[in-house]
């Protein structure tokens, strides 16, 4: 009865039905006879064993284990062929692997039941191919726990497929029940929106506790100098590179070289093919990169976050300086710098307040410089915070009557507290002059920064220090054959 309603309700509206592509799917094998023959009339198919319903399986656990099987040999073949692609562009390869194959994988995980015996090959593909490719080094027990890790808790969003699979499907049944339970009562409404969405919140806190759980035993692992790097890639907006997709007109790619050394950095790991010494005299390292003068790149990755800083200000409101100079001092006197050539980096006039200039001053600081390795990220961050305070924070209230906010940054891409309420507020503003969602944006401020001081870091570590001309001639050849171009 249920079957011709379909086929002349739906006849009013379009739908036709194909009978030949129906299938009945028992559970009871005791019951095919009747419906052979209450369904004798038409083409329907039917099975005891399982069909593939909605890209899941249905029926029994050797249906599924086939299925499953099926499936999984044809993932392993596309996980070696994305293997051998991140040879070349593992950063292309590592986006499509956490914003399009992961997916595909979770679904499988949460509609099919014992997921986690069938996925242990592509486990295996994840550990012993892919993972090479993309890093070009071995991957060890600890590195392979490490790299399950959420990219917010340090990690690379790799998991590990068959220990999660259980739990998916799991959650999955839980965020259903009140539909199933609809749909087993023949009810008429819809299930209640705040009941899911308090199963789906404490299923998200259950799993937050375990992912917090595990990462303090992966941390366990690892030594203190890959702790303080970990730390440093869990402050906000640290990780932003790993989590976007890479689209050159944002200029958020990197090359194969560039994407294995962000990776290294990231870990605090050595970077292979650096100089021995460095044209300033210094044993030349990845720390002593970061903070070498010689070459100007230090003050080229200040320049390029001030710039950057300013630009985002210039979308907000329309008065905007750089390097503006104050007011000059005649008799006040001030803990900090009171000579006529201070000037901070940036002026804005309406940011905080109508009217009022407000005053910007960036620093990057390496906080795994032997100075800073022994504190906290946050208290490192602070510190540098209250120094830029001390030198402008007084002189610009008394005499400007403006205000000073200090955009610290660290080398990893984390950013101090005040600068973090700073971008917050510009989102806000921007936000609400263009009617874009508000998260959206910042969350497109904290990715161009993150590659911005990516980028900076990289440079200051592959950049050449010891390019010198050799006399006035050259320099007058480089310089017309500059201006004919």
């Amino acid at each position: 009865m249920w079957f011709k309603n379909v086929i002349a309700e739906g006849n009013k509206f379009g739908y036709i039905v194909n009978e030949e592509k129906s299938w009945i799917i028992l559970k009871d094998p005791k019951k095919l006879d009747e419906a052979k023959s209450l369904f004798s009339s038409t083409n329907i198919k039917l099975t005891i064993e399982g069909k593939r319903h909605l890209g899941a399986a249905l029926g029994t656990f050797d249906f599924r284990s086939q299925y499953a099987a099926e499936k999984v040999e044809v993932w392993c073949n596309e996980l070696r062929c994305l293997a051998d692609f991140a040879k070349t562009q593992p950063q292309a390869a590592y986006s499509a692997f956490t914003h399009g194959t992961l997916n595909k994988y979770t679904y499988f995980m949460r509609t099919i039941p014992d997921m986690n015996e069938f996925i242990k090959p592509v486990d295996d593909v994840i550990r012993s191919e892919l993972l090479p490719s993309l890093l070009n080094a071995i991957v060890t027990d600890a590195d392979r726990d490490l790299y399950s890790l959420p990219i917010r808790h340090g990690g690379l969003g790799i998991p590990v497929l068959s220990e999660i699979a259980q739990s998916q499907y799991e959650s999955s049944k839980r965020i259903t029940l009140p539909l199933v339970t609809i749909m087993i009562t023949q009810g008429n409404e819809l299930p209640n929106k705040n009941e899911v969405l308090e199963i789906k919140q404490r299923i998200r806190k259950e799993n937050d506790t375990k992912i917090t759980e595990r990462t303090l035993k992966v941390e366990q692992n690892q030594t203190p100098h890959t702790l303080k790097a970990l730390h440093d890639a869990k402050m906000p907006g640290a990780s932003s590179w790993l989590s976007v997709l890479p689209l050159e007109e944002f200029g958020f790619t990197l090359n194969k070289g560039e994407f294995r050394d962000a990776l290294n950095l990231r870990y605090g790991r050595s970077l292979k093919g650096l100089p021995q010494t460095c044209p300033c005299g210094q044993p030349f390292n990845v720390t002593h990169a970061l903070n070498c003068k010689r070459g100007g790149f230090v003050t080229m990755r200040h320049n390029n976050i001030r710039d950057f800083e300013a630009d985002i200000l210039s979308k907000i409101v329309n008065d905007v300086e750089l390097e503006p100079e104050l007011q000059p001092v005649s008799g006040e006197i001030f803990n900090g710098l009171s000579g006529d050539s201070a000037r901070p980096d940036i002026r804005a006039r309406g940011v905080w307040r109508a009217g009022q200039n407000a005053f910007f001053d960036v620093r990057v600081t390496n906080t795994q410089s032997a100075s800073q390795v022994n504190q906290t990220t946050e208290s490192v961050l602070r510190k540098h915070e209250q120094e830029k305070k001390r030198c402008y924070n007084k002189r610009i209230m008394n005499i400007e009557h403006g205000t000073f906010t200090p955009l610290v940054f660290a080398v990893s891409g984390g950013m101090g507290k005040e600068c973090s309420m700073f971008h917050k507020h510009v989102a806000e503003r921007i936000a609400v002059k263009s009617g874009e969602r508000y998260e959206r944006i910042l969350s497109t401020i904290r990715c161009k920064l993150s590659f911005l001081i990516l980028k900076s870091a990289l440079m200051c570590v592959r950049g050449s220090r010891n390019f010198k001309l050799k006399n006035f001639e050259e320099f007058e050849l480089v310089s017309t054959m500059a201006k004919i171009e």
